[in-house]
């Protein structure tokens, strides 16, 4: 046998071996896989199981979360006019009702300017009492008439506006409250817009309460809730949900 024969020769036992382990490996795969056949196959024992009848219940959703107490009410509380503060009548902690005067502003030039309206005013009041006596008897026009009224339905307006800015500078509570803060002392220039004091109404409190999100869906706007305070352990106060979920 030459050469080239030889390695044909060889070429083809290693065919020949490597189909023969695959038919092996086949043969071992199925017996395997007959055998699990055969052991699923085979009747289970039986198995003991616990029953419980099913009983309708309401789920409790209870959640605790931390907040903060903040006033019902609360404002910085400005002039209306500019002037100058000539007696501050409250003090921090000072219990104010609303309407009530807790400081007044200079008003020298103001009453000057609401007595010059009110002469004006009763001026204009007289010639017109005046000018409808006339018109009844002919002395004046119509037209004389309306222009009377019309100066004093002027007179009336600057009268009315006069009077504003005077009772402006007495500064009076627009809630009732507590004063939390003073920010002015007798002397200081009040403008509008510069508070000059913190007005706070606690006959309610407000608690504010960061909610986690997976809770948000949980709660209802008038939902009442139950609230304890730090400082009052050993109460329990009762609210209502103001803003939530709806």
């Amino acid at each position: 046998m030459t050469k080239k024969g030889k390695n044909i020769t060889i070429v083809t036992v290693l065919v020949v071996l490597f189909l023969a382990i695959i038919v092996v490996v086949l043969n071992h795969n199925k017996k395997v896989n007959q055998e699990k056949i055969d052991i699923a196959s085979q009747p289970v024992g039986s198995v003991n199981v616990e029953a419980h009848k099913v009983v309708e219940k309401q789920l409790t959703m209870n959640y605790d979360a931390n907040g903060v107490f903040l006033a019902n009410k609360q404002l910085d509380f400005s002039s209306e006019i500019s002037g100058r503060i000539v007696d501050i009548l409250v003090e921090e902690g000072d219990f104010v009702k609303e309407g009530q005067v807790m400081a007044t502003i200079k008003s020298d030039k103001l009453s000057v300017e609401l007595a010059n309206a009110q002469e004006v005013y009763n001026k204009a009041l007289k010639d017109k009492e005046r000018f409808e006596n006339s018109f009844k008897n002919g002395g004046v026009t119509q037209q004389q008439l309306d222009q009377a009224t019309l100066a004093l339905e002027n007179a009336s307006a600057q009268l009315e506006q006069a009077k504003i800015k005077y009772n402006d500078t007495k500064i009076k509570a627009s809630i009732t409250g507590y004063v939390n803060k003073r920010y002015i002392e007798p002397g200081t220039y009040a403008s509008p817009g510069t508070p000059l004091f913190e007005l706070v109404d606690i006959s309610k409190l407000k608690l504010k309460v960061a909610v986690n999100e997976s809770q948000v869906a949980n709660i209802k706007v008038g939902e009442t809730v139950k609230v304890k305070a730090s400082i009052l352990p050993d109460k329990e106060f009762t609210g209502k949900v103001s803003f939530g979920s709806l």
